[in-house]
């Protein structure tokens, strides 16, 4: 996960830290009935380890990458695998530092649930209200692209550009790299490299001689 996604993620990525801290806070009071942890020092320890670890695999695995296009049942897919990942660390941090009879594993399992249904359910939101106010944004803030590519790749080129920016942009018209004869592509208006960049050359075949 590159520092630009991050950036552009940061909301997302601070929910998470907030839920997984929220649900430990839940499930300690749920299971000792105080919240006697912020006085103790491995208690503590523990809970920044879990939001290390956290963290830790949402920079390796990039969860938010397109998280804006994607239909909400993979946002939820998506978060269980994350919460998987963290609560099998977890399991492993107790098992090979022998510390499952200092800390209680039932909170731990409480701890987990608790964090994927508040994720899931802050990140809704929050998507929900971001995707709205976008919508809702004036016409002339969206820039026009006419996108450069094969025609092969144009479909995939569009779906990339659109990813991460929320539609701030719109594609429209392609400008096609190999020409193909056809001046309508996704019920846009398409024209060749040469066309639509003067100084693009295409590529040239040698034939060799007999």
């Amino acid at each position: 996960m590159s520092i630009s996604s991050i950036s552009k993620h940061a909301d997302f990525v601070a929910i998470d830290m907030v839920s997984l801290a929220a649900a430990f806070m839940c499930a300690y009071l749920l299971k000792f009935g105080n919240l006697e942890f912020i006085n103790s020092p491995s208690w503590r320890g523990l809970l920044a380890f879990l939001m290390l670890s956290d963290l830790l695999f949402t920079l390796l695995t990039n969860p938010y990458s397109g998280i804006f296009r994607r239909r909400y049942w993979e946002d939820i897919r998506i978060q269980l695998v994350l919460v998987l990942e963290s609560f099998l660390t977890a399991c492993a941090f107790f098992y090979l530092l022998k510390m499952g009879e200092d800390f209680s594993r039932e909170m731990v399992v409480v701890m987990y649930s608790g964090y994927a249904g508040l994720a899931l359910v802050l990140k809704y939101l929050h998507k929900r209200r971001l995707l709205s106010r976008w919508s809702n944004r004036p016409q002339d803030s969206i820039k026009r692209i006419v996108l450069v590519c094969s025609s092969q790749d144009a479909e995939e080129s569009e779906q990339r550009l659109y990813a991460d920016d929320m539609k701030a942009s719109r594609v429209v018209g392609f400008c096609f790299t190999d020409s193909p004869a056809v001046e309508v592509f996704l019920q846009r208006p398409t024209a060749p490299a040469l066309v639509c960049c003067p100084s693009a050359r295409a590529p040239t075949r040698t034939r060799s001689s007999s």
